[in-house]
C-alpha cells in the first residue's frame, strides 16, 4: 500500500471514529436529558407533598372558603405559586427537555385542583394582582384555558382576561 492509500485509510478511519464519537455524544446528552427530567420531576413531586400536606385540612369540601390573607388563604397561594414554577420550568425555562411534564402530568393535576373551590377561588383572586403581568400572566393564561377547554361555556374567574 503506497502513502496516498494509506492516508486514504487513515482518513475514512478517523472519518469513522468521528461519527461513531459524535454518535455516542448524542446519545449522553440524550441520557442526561432524560435524567434531568426524571430528577426535575421529583424534586417537583416531593416539594408538591409537603405543600400539599399543608393545605387546609378541609380544602377539599366544595363549601369551604378561606378568609381572605388568613393562614389557609396563604397557604393555598403556595400552592399556586408552586404550580407557576412548574409551569414555567416546563414552558419556559426548557420547554424541550420538560414540555412533556406539562402536558402529560401537570394539566391534569391543575384541573384537578380548580375543581376544588376554595383552590379555584384563591387562583382566580391572584389573576387580579399576583398573576396579571409578565410571565405569571401568562400562566394565569394557561390555567384559564386549560379550564375553558373542559368548559367551553364557562369563564373560569368570572371575567374574561
Amino acid at each position: 500500500m503506497n502513502m496516498k492509500e494509506k492516508e486514504a485509510v487513515f482518513s475514512v478511519v478517523a472519518a469513522i471514529a468521528a461519527i461513531v464519537s459524535a454518535f455516542l455524544a448524542y446519545q449522553a446528552m440524550q441520557e442526561v436529558k432524560r435524567m434531568t427530567a426524571a430528577t426535575t420531576y421529583l424534586d417537583l413531586r416531593h416539594r408538591f407533598y409537603d405543600i400539599r400536606s399543608q393545605l387546609p385540612s378541609d380544602y377539599r369540601d366544595p363549601n369551604y372558603r378561606p378568609k381572605y390573607n388568613s393562614e389557609d388563604w396563604n397557604k393555598i397561594k403556595y400552592y399556586w405559586y408552586k404550580s407557576f414554577d412548574e409551569w414555567f420550568i416546563a414552558q419556559k425555562l426548557n420547554p424541550d427537555a420538560f414540555g412533556e411534564l406539562w402536558t402529560g402530568y401537570y394539566l391534569d393535576a391543575i384541573y384537578s385542583a380548580l375543581q376544588k373551590t376554595a383552590l379555584r377561588t384563591v387562583f382566580c383572586d391572584m389573576r387580579k394582582d399576583e398573576f396579571s403581568q409578565g410571565t405569571r400572566h401568562e400562566f394565569g393564561n394557561a390555567v384559564e384555558k386549560l379550564y375553558a377547554m373542559r368548559h367551553p361555556n364557562e369563564v373560569l374567574c368570572g371575567t374574561a382576561n
